[in-house]
């Protein structure tokens, strides 16, 4: 039979559409099962033809598009979820800042309008104390180096505090600022915001250079007698004239240059700078530049994943800015034997303000810091009759043998290195509390108030008054029973008498 070339083409673009049908029908039969190519969201690496995923058709009809059935393949194995939970967690925990990512613009626009003077050299002499003096003891340094246009700057050592005795704080057994901190992070930041300065890893750096063995030797506070409360200067704005007057007189009365420099060492200089003469910015962001070593901080974000664990507070690890509410309270029981020494608040005045802080804010848990595990024991049965749970860091880490490996490297530590874990789970806690004496609780309050400024430093009313005034109004009246409030924001209180430790609002860096 003759077929016309007009039907023959006709067949010729009917044929590939009836093909298609016949194919679409059969893999698309319920009794012919398939399962999708896995190749097409992830080619083989290297292979130059790439599957394509075939394009959706529009459904044309009423019915209910064809179904794929997909061979049972078991139960999916979750194994793996609860070691990659727990790893993310402590490392978004080690990685946290309370007040989020740094902002170093205060620090550039202070180093941008510094004066540098060519072959001067700073030497921090090596801090001592708790973290709360050692951190604030750098910052006060760095921040004096800054002033006087200091063009390099040695890398501060810490003393290490007595073995036997915790109030022998000058053993003249000197540590690298990695003892407790994070010397990558100091210098990477402090250069990134102040090119003109330099670091020098150690003093041994300058051996060729003669110039620097005869050191000038200064105590900051000592070039002028206007001073606060026996100890802060109020000269703060005018130090740097001073400072160039003392150089010409007596550091360097016969100059310095790059190619023969002059190295001063500063003594210690404590809570003596007055923060307030610095912007609300840069007060509340200049301490970023000091952060704990990595292995505290790793330690710590342990701590914290076995307390989230035991009390299932469902704690975000990334949350920054004001603590997490309802998840557990903060105490520095600060009873050891060297703060009893140094006249701090008795146990019973403490133990007494924290739990009824505690019961005052409906909080079950409570973390607590502690040098004295007698005192630990005991507030925890005096807790406990409260209703209320009392946790430490080695409670928790002697919780599973999960942890096992953190408690021995932890137990490794000295005692000052292991406040450093407190302090940092402290940090996190939803309501705390501290003693007047203590920098340590101070310093922790100061970075939490930043988190209340959301990022900006708010002064207290006595703060704002330069310590115009020796003490401050009763919170409640006078007939206020004790222990009195000396500091308070919405998140920390420091427990003891009206003005007391006045000093730290207006000299400490948060």
């Amino acid at each position: 039979m003759t077929v016309s070339p007009r039907c023959s083409q006709l067949l010729k673009v009917l044929l590939p559409f009836v093909f298609l049908l016949l194919v679409v029908g059969f893999f698309f039969s319920p009794s012919n099962p398939i399962t999708p190519p896995t190749n097409w969201s992830k080619p083989t690496t290297g292979d130059s033809t790439k599957p394509e995923r075939p394009e959706s058709k529009e459904t044309t009809t009423d019915e209910p598009p064809p179904t794929i059935n997909v061979p049972v393949q078991g139960p999916v194995n979750t194994d793996g979820a609860a070691p990659f939970k727990k790893a993310s967690f402590i490392q978004d925990a080690a990685d946290w800042e309370i007040d989020g990512q740094y902002d170093d613009s205060p620090l550039r626009e202070l180093c941008s309008k510094t004066k540098w003077q060519p072959g001067l050299i700073f030497k921090c002499e090596a801090a001592y104390g708790g973290i709360g003096n050692v951190r604030n003891t750098v910052l006060t340094c760095v921040r004096y180096a800054i002033e006087a246009g200091a063009t390099a700057l040695l890398v501060p050592q810490i003393t290490v505090r007595g073995d036997t005795d915790l109030a022998d704080l000058k053993t003249g057994k000197m540590l690298p600022f990695t003892y407790m901190l994070d010397e990558h992070h100091f210098t990477t930041s402090l250069l990134a915001a102040c090119p003109k300065m330099r670091l020098i890893s150690h003093e041994d750096d300058l051996a060729d250079m003669p110039s620097i063995l005869n050191p000038s030797k200064i105590k900051p506070i000592q070039l002028s007698t206007d001073i606060r409360l026996g100890r802060v200067i109020k000269y703060a704005k005018e130090w740097r004239s001073i400072f160039d007057k003392w150089l010409k007189d007596y550091g360097a009365p016969n100059g310095f240059s790059a190619s023969s420099p002059l190295l001063v060492s500063v003594a210690p200089s404590f809570f003596e700078y007055s923060i307030h003469s610095d912007s609300p910015k840069f007060i509340a962001t200049f301490g970023r530049i000091i952060r704990f070593n990595e292995e505290t901080r790793h330690l710590a974000a342990t701590v914290l994943y076995a307390m989230d664990k035991k009390y299932k507070m469902n704690l975000n690890a990334s949350h920054t800015g004001i603590p997490q509410v309802e998840k557990f309270y903060g105490a520095h029981l600060r009873t050891d034997s060297d703060a009893e020494k140094a006249g701090f608040a008795p146990y019973s005045e403490q133990s007494k303000a924290y739990l009824a802080a505690a019961h005052a804010a409906k909080l079950s848990v409570a973390y607590v810091a502690s040098g004295s595990p007698s005192d630990t024991e005991r507030f925890t049965k005096e807790a406990g009759e409260q209703g209320i749970s009392v946790t430490t860091k080695y409670a928790l880490l002697e919780s599973d043998p999960e942890y096992a490996n953190a408690l021995a490297r932890m137990k490794a530590l000295t005692w000052d290195q292991q406040a450093l874990i407190d302090y940092a789970i402290l940090l996190r806690s939803s309501i705390f509390g501290g003693t007047w004496a203590s920098s340590f609780g101070w310093n922790i309050v100061f970075k939490r108030h930043v988190a209340v400024g959301n990022g900006v430093w708010v002064p207290s009313e006595a703060a704002k008054k330069e310590m115009g005034i020796k003490r401050r109004r009763r919170r409640g009246g006078d007939q206020q029973e004790p222990p009195n409030e000396c500091y308070r924001d919405s998140i920390s209180t420091v427990f003891g008498w009206d003005g007391a430790g006045i000093w730290f609002e207006v000299s400490m860096w948060p």
